[in-house]
C-alpha cells in the first residue's frame, strides 16, 4: 500500500480565531507519524479537513495528486477514527463493525475479532453502555482491521488503562511490520508514542512549528547549562529559551544545530551540553507559542 497525501495552504478560522494558518505538510507512504500539539491547536482540526468532514477556508487535500474532497473513491482509502466518535446510543458494538467492513473492502475480520478478545470487547452490547475506554478499544480495533491505506488515530488512547494501551501499541506495530502501511497518531500525550513515531510534526501557534524524523528532532533538542553572562556569548542565545534556572546557573533549550564557533565558545565557558528528553523538548517548543 502506498499513498502519498499532501496539504497545501490549509487555513481554517472558526468565527475570528484562526485554527489553521497556512499550513503546508507531506504525509509519505510506508511511515508512523506523530502529529502532536497542546489542546486547542488544530490537530484534529487538520484531520476533519483531510477525511472531508470540515471544509477548509483556504488550501487543498490531495492523495496521489487527487482531491480528496468530494470525492468517495479517495476518502475509502483513508480511515480516521476518534475519541470524539460518537455512534447512536443503542447502536450495538457488532454492528458497528460490521459498518466498517461494508466501507472499507480490505476489511479484516480476523484482526478484529483477535482485538475484540485482547480488549474484552462484548460485540453484543450497546455502544452507549460501554465505558469510555471500551469506546477508544472498539475505534481502534475497527481502524487496525480496516486495512485502510492511511489510518489515522486521533487521541486513541484516551480512557484505556496501561494493559490496553500496551496492547493498542503492540498491535499498532505488529499491523505496521506487516504491511508498512501510513499511520498517523494524533495526541498531546507525547511520552508513552516517542518509541512508535518515525516522523514528527509539532503544531504551535496555528503553524507547523516542527516538522522532521524522530531523531533529527532529538539531535537537535540541546541543554545548555552555565552561567548567565557565558550563555549570552553564543550566537543563537536570542534564539533560545529559559528552560530552568537554579542560583547562578541558568539552563536554555536551543533547537538546531551547533556551530563549530559556538562549540568553541562552549569549551572555552565550560558550559555544559546534553540532549533534552523528548517530551521536555516537546513542551519547551510549544510553551509560548499557544
Amino acid at each position: 500500500m502506498s499513498a502519498t497525501l499532501r496539504i497545501q495552504g490549509l487555513s481554517k478560522k472558526f468565527g475570528k480565531q484562526v485554527v489553521l494558518d497556512n499550513i503546508n505538510l507531506e504525509i509519505e507512504p510506508g511511515h508512523i507519524y506523530g502529529i502532536l500539539g497542546r489542546n486547542g491547536t488544530g490537530k484534529t482540526t487538520i484531520c476533519n479537513i483531510i477525511t472531508d468532514k470540515l471544509f477548509a477556508d483556504n488550501g487543498e487535500v490531495t492523495l496521489d495528486g487527487e482531491k480528496i474532497s468530494g470525492n468517495p473513491e479517495q476518502l475509502k482509502r483513508i480511515c480516521h477514527v476518534k475519541e470524539a466518535d460518537v455512534f447512536s446510543t443503542d447502536t450495538k458494538v457488532k454492528d458497528i463493525f460490521k459498518t466498517y467492513s461494508y466501507f472499507f473492502e480490505n476489511y479484516d475480520k480476523e484482526t478484529e475479532e483477535r482485538l475484540v478478545k485482547r480488549f474484552g470487547i462484548n460485540t453484543k452490547k450497546a455502544y452507549g453502555k460501554l465505558s469510555r475506554g471500551q469506546k477508544s478499544a472498539v475505534t481502534v480495533t475497527a481502524a487496525l482491521a480496516s486495512n485502510a491505506e492511511i489510518t489515522i488515530f486521533d487521541e486513541p488512547t484516551t480512557g484505556l488503562d496501561v494493559a490496553n494501551r500496551k496492547i493498542f501499541y503492540e498491535e499498532l506495530m505488529e499491523k505496521y511490520s506487516e504491511d508498512m502501511g501510513t499511520y498517523i497518531i494524533i495526541t498531546h500525550q507525547v511520552g508513552e508514542i516517542e518509541r512508535i513515531i518515525e516522523k514528527l510534526i509539532i503544531i504551535g501557534g496555528n503553524k507547523i512549528a516542527i516538522d522532521t524524523d524522530v531523531d533529527n528532532f532529538k539531535s537537535k533538542s540541546n541543554l545548555l547549562s552555565g552561567k548567565e553572562e557565558d550563555l549570552k556569548k553564543l550566537s543563537f542565545y536570542g534564539d533560545s529559551k529559559e528552560f530552568k534556572k537554579f542560583g547562578s546557573t541558568k539552563t536554555i533549550f536551543y533547537y538546531g544545530n551547533i556551530s563549530g564557533d559556538d562549540l568553541e565558545t562552549i569549551r572555552e565557558r565550560d558550559i555544559e551540553v546534553g540532549k533534552a528528553e523528548f517530551e521536555d523538548a516537546f513542551v519547551t517548543i510549544t510553551k509560548e507559542v499557544n
